[in-house]
């Protein structure tokens, strides 16, 4: 039997198979279909939007990831030269970034599996 374990104290719980098991499969159905697309389209430019375009373009290199931002800057609320440097990381990683960018102006279509196929072909995975 697994066990939970945080080292710092005397707790230990035991891991039901089961929940592991119906947690991990959407997740490796996502990751199966994300493998599987040839563009991958990113909508926020915020820290998670940015770690996840990051991810993707260092995890699949020869993807297409555009990285769509509503502001003029990328991870708003921090400095603007902050937003600079991950602008040019994102460059190295070739992840295309559009700034200032009104993504309700993007016309999409739903498929039947309630990913997003946008005119321009860039798939978008919804989050469950």
């Amino acid at each position: 039997r697994d066990y939970f374990e945080i080292p710092w104290s005397n707790v230990r719980i035991p891991v039901d198979p089961d929940l592991i098991n119906r947690t991990t499969l959407p997740l490796q159905k996502q990751s199966a279909e994300l493998e599987a697309a040839g563009t991958v389209l990113v909508i926020g430019g915020g820290a998670v939007g940015v770690e996840l375009a990051a991810e993707i373009a260092e995890t699949y290199p020869d993807k297409r990831v555009t990285l769509v931002q509503a502001n003029k800057e990328l991870v708003p609320g921090y400095s603007a030269r902050l937003s600079r440097k991950i602008l040019s990381v994102l460059k190295g990683l070739h992840v295309e970034a559009s700034l200032h960018y009104n993504w309700k102006l993007l016309s999409s279509r739903v498929c039947m599996d309630n990913n997003l196929v946008f005119q321009s072909g860039m798939l978008m995975l919804p989050f469950q």
